[in-house]
């Protein structure tokens, strides 16, 4: 009995796999972005769509589930984010990415974010300018230059960002090619 139950499961799916690309849940609403559908599921208070090519689901806040509506632009908030602490290192793929500056300090990257860290102050400084994930850094001989390269995102355009390690805050846009 169990071995009939399996073989027309695969039958049915085998034979209907095109329809079962057409079917969506009934309760989802649909907003054309870029090149793929935005959805919003409201029985799981979900928001699906695309950045990048990647499927991302975000989750609305339960105290706006019921009034929450795709096509509703609201207006940004006025506050910004701010990085306070970067966790993690680029160890698996990239050698030769972590240095000792005269400054005492360690400069290394994650993801698109140059760190200098001090280890006596126990804290961070960040290098904000690369758009995609650093794959490579250099340090000039007299110590003080530091060069990243990033890889080539979607937009095709790889960047390289040189900055000097002593500026204390780093200015918006540090040499980027």
């Amino acid at each position: 009995m169990v071995f009939v139950c399996i073989f027309i499961r695969y039958r049915l799916s085998a034979s209907t796999k095109s329809l079962f690309n057409l079917f969506k849940p009934p309760a989802m609403n649909n907003v054309k972005h870029g090149t793929r559908d935005m959805q919003y599921n409201e029985e799981e208070g979900t928001v699906r769509m695309y950045l990048r090519g990647r499927p991302v689901v975000l989750y609305v806040p339960t105290s706006m589930i019921e009034s929450y509506d795709l096509h509703k632009v609201s207006t940004p908030p006025q506050s910004k984010l701010k990085l306070d602490w970067v966790y993690g290192y680029r160890g698996r793929d990239c050698r030769s990415n972590l240095h000792l500056l005269p400054t005492g300090e360690i400069v290394y990257f994650v993801a698109a974010v140059v760190v200098l860290y001090n280890m006596e102050e126990h804290n961070q400084r960040h290098y904000l300018g690369h758009t995609d994930d650093v794959k490579c850094l250099a340090i000039h001989p007299n110590k003080l230059i530091v060069a990243t390269g990033q890889v080539c995102g979607t937009d095709r355009r790889d960047a390289m960002g040189v900055y000097s390690n002593l500026v204390k805050k780093f200015p918006e846009n540090s040499l980027i090619f």
